[in-house]
């Protein structure tokens, strides 16, 4: 048996809401840092190409190291929940829904996005 002194998981499950939030929100800013020169206005036209071929090929990338992320914060947020005292349940139970709540807003985006396709929209 693994000695307390060297590991001990109930540290690890407790630090990895915090380590797996803070990944997902380091790779959301580099994506927004990366993505916003396409909002600029003046450059529009240029980039309006590019957006549909950026979205094929990197897109799904994207979600597929997201979607682990938000799933260890879930889902460490609940279990420590369970096992802490009632202060430490709240914090863990409210990080852990404030992450499920990001998955509201996908319907949203989904039919957003299906819509611009079927009108012929390239973005």
């Amino acid at each position: 048996m693994a000695s307390r002194q060297f590991f001990d998981p109930l540290t690890l499950l407790r630090v990895a809401p915090v380590v797996s939030s803070s990944a997902a929100l380091w790779f959301s800013h580099d994506q927004y840092f990366f993505l916003k020169v396409f909002l600029r206005i003046e450059d529009h036209d240029k980039v309006k190409p590019v957006i549909p071929a950026y979205f094929r090929k990197f897109f799904n990338g994207g979600v597929a190291r997201l979607l682990p992320l938000y799933a260890i914060t879930i889902g460490t947020g609940i279990a420590n929940s369970y096992s802490r005292p009632a202060a430490a349940h709240l914090w863990y139970a409210c990080g852990a829904a404030f992450a499920l709540a990001h998955f509201t807003f996908v319907p949203a985006v989904y039919v957003e996005g299906r819509a611009s396709r079927q009108r012929g929209e390239r973005c």
